[in-house]
Order: C-alpha cells, then structure tokens, then sequence
C-alpha cells in the first residue's frame, strides 16, 4: 500500500489516505466493539455466579446443621395456627435464632434480587416454592416480630419478592 502511494498522482493520494482511514477505524470499532463484548460476557459471568453462590452457600457442609434445625422447627410449627407459632418463635430464642438464620439468608438474596446484583430468573428456578412457603409459614411471626422490635422493614425485601414470586412468569 505504501508503494501504490509513493507512485501514485497527488489526486488519487487523498483518495488511498481516505480509504486507510476508513480502514483503520474499521479495525479500530471492531476492536472496541469486542472488547465490549468481552466485558458484558464477563460482567455476565459475575452475575451468574454471584447467583449461583446462594445455592453453593445453601449447600455448604456447615450449613447443615441449621439446616436440619429449621426442618425441625417447621415440621414443629406446619399443624400450629399462626397465632401458635409466633408464641411458640417469641418464647424460645433457640427456635428464634434458627427462624431468623434461615430468614436471613433468604432476606440477603431477596436484596440482590430486588436490586439487581442477582439474577432473579435463576434464582427463582432453584427457590420460589421454598421461599414462598416459608414466607407463608412466617408471615404472621414476621408481621408481630417486627412490631415487638419496633422495626418495619424487618424482611422487607423477602416480602417483596415473594409478592413478586406470587405473579405468573411472563
């Protein structure tokens, strides 16, 4: 190309500059388009991890315990009426630590779902029946637990997500 420039006339020289131009930010789009590319797929990538870790997390050999603690207590709790199983939660602190444990954990993925940070169609694949059962088990310790602690934000975003949970997927 730089031969053809050297010998050709000084009006076809404009013609051969523009055209290098042309080429060189061709080249020079592609390569930015990629590394746009590049960035979404890896920003993808967090996503889903960030998403995924709430079930590695879930299923973590430490967790098994309190895991095994909250089966218990719901399988305590299913035949009491709502108004039991508050008595039952604000009477004993070791029932309460595991209710609000496990509500917990569910409360921080309901935040990143609600927010954003986490991808709310995955996680909803591996959650929603578990979630929104629970949230129903709680729902009256939870709505009287946040007027005995003067805080009504407590499992705020878990109430969220399971009234969004409740609609049909589009």
């Amino acid at each position: 190309m730089i031969h053809q420039y050297a010998i050709s006339a000084k009006e076809d020289r404009g013609t051969i500059s523009f055209a290098v131009t042309i080429v060189g930010a061709g080249v020079a789009i592609y390569g930015l388009m990629r590394a746009a590319d590049n960035i979404r797929q890896a920003n993808a990538e967090r996503f889903r991890a960030a998403s995924l870790n709430f079930v590695e997390r879930w299923n973590a050999p430490g967790y098994w315990q309190v895991k095994a603690e909250w089966r218990k207590l719901n399988e305590e709790l299913d035949p009491l009426t709502p108004e039991r199983r508050d008595e039952a939660l604000d009477k004993d602190v070791n029932k309460r630590i595991v209710a609000v444990e496990i509500l917990n954990f569910y409360e921080e993925m309901a935040t990143g779902i609600n927010n954003g940070s986490l991808d709310g169609e995955l996680l909803r694949g591996y959650w929603e029946p578990v979630i929104v059962k629970s949230f129903d088990r709680y729902e009256y310790w939870i709505r009287q637990h946040r007027i005995r602690k003067k805080a009504p934000d407590y499992f705020e975003e878990l109430e969220k997500l399971v009234s969004k949970w409740r609609t049909p997927r589009p």
